[in-house]
């Protein structure tokens, strides 16, 4: 009943709470690094109070479709120096951009609970090449 509710709402706050702080953590831990000293994938458990609670976080790449290739029923092509420069936003966005998910969960039951916030990491020292 009503019991069962409020722990239920006590252990998502706890949660959210927890999520926050990893992805807070994350942000001031990476500032200033490169992509490729970042961890992609990292699992560890809570301290006490809180350790029936893990953490999950997560580092994925972005892919951006090619802007430089022309789509549409005409088929028409673009002119080489638009072409060019697409093709480096297009490099450039896949080279800067991150994604970071952090997920928390804990026993609930017979099963396990979960809630995952996601976030965006930029490489503000990323190179802009006009050229490829």
């Amino acid at each position: 009943g009503s019991i069962a509710s409020n722990i239920r709402t006590k252990e998502y706050n706890i949660a959210v709470w927890l999520a926050r702080n990893i992805l807070t953590e994350s942000e001031h831990l990476y500032e200033g690094k490169s992509f490729s000293e970042i961890p992609k994938k990292e699992t560890k458990a809570f301290a006490p109070p809180h350790e029936r609670f893990k953490w999950n976080r997560e580092i994925r790449d972005i892919k951006f479709p090619d802007l430089s290739v022309p789509t549409g029923k005409d088929d028409i092509g673009i002119p080489e120096p638009v072409r060019i420069l697409l093709k480096s936003i297009t490099k450039y966005l896949s080279d800067s951009l991150r994604e970071m998910t952090v997920t928390i969960s804990w026993p609930r039951g017979k099963g396990e609970q979960k809630i995952s916030i996601t976030t965006y990491l930029i490489d503000l020292n990323q190179e802009f090449n006009f050229g490829i």
